[in-house]
């Protein structure tokens, strides 16, 4: 799952500075199934990764696209280049999100276009980790380039052509949800998606 970047939870603080009286609970799980709880109602609103399109009566707002980027320790031999293609990393050793989250799509997808599988090492469901993982040498890993760009430890290798990380605020097309998600969805709209691309 892709992880939430400074607009959610700065949008999950005004919220609950507004309506301290409701609990906010987020749940993290495979885009896939959180559409699907939003789609027959269990969820009011997910944010998830957009690597594939949506189930049916679900809608899904952009509200942030990035850059996507190679990830590598400073020592590593990609850590000097400019920019580097999907293809050239056929020989590298990947880690990675585990599969189905959106990331991992678009690492599977791209690899898929290029004609080449990923040569995945480690996965993992935790972002931190991954990053922690890549420090000390366990592959590479296609990350947000807002992510990589915290770590002093990683160099972040811009892709070439660029691939990009799309979160998206998922609602029902129709049919009832509760007065706490219609006021979050319109207090989202007020706040504007953080969309780059």
């Amino acid at each position: 799952q892709a992880q939430p970047d400074t607009w959610i939870t700065a949008l999950l603080g005004d919220y609950h500075r507004r309506y301290p009286k409701i609990r906010i609970v987020l749940l993290e799980d495979e885009p896939a199934l959180l559409l699907h709880a939003v789609a027959d109602g269990r969820l009011d609103v997910a944010l998830v990764g957009l690597a594939e399109p949506p189930p049916a009566g679900v809608q899904v707002e952009p509200v942030s696209v990035e850059p996507l980027v190679v990830a590598v320790p400073t020592t590593h031999r990609l850590a000097t280049h400019s920019s580097v293609a999907v293809a050239d990393l056929a020989d590298v050793d990947l880690a990675t999100l585990v599969h189905g989250t959106g990331l991992r799509a678009v690492v599977e997808r791209e690899f898929a276009r290029a004609g080449i599988a990923p040569r995945i090492v480690v996965e993992t469901t935790d972002l931190g980790l991954l990053l922690d993982l890549v420090t000390h040498g366990i592959g590479v890993a296609v990350l947000p380039a807002n992510v990589a760009a915290g770590r002093s430890d990683l160099a972040g290798v811009p892709i070439s052509p660029p691939l990009w990380r799309r979160i998206g605020l998922a609602r029902r097309d129709v049919g009832p949800m509760s007065p706490a998600g219609r006021a979050f969805l319109r207090l989202a709209a007020d706040n504007g998606p953080q969309t780059e691309r």
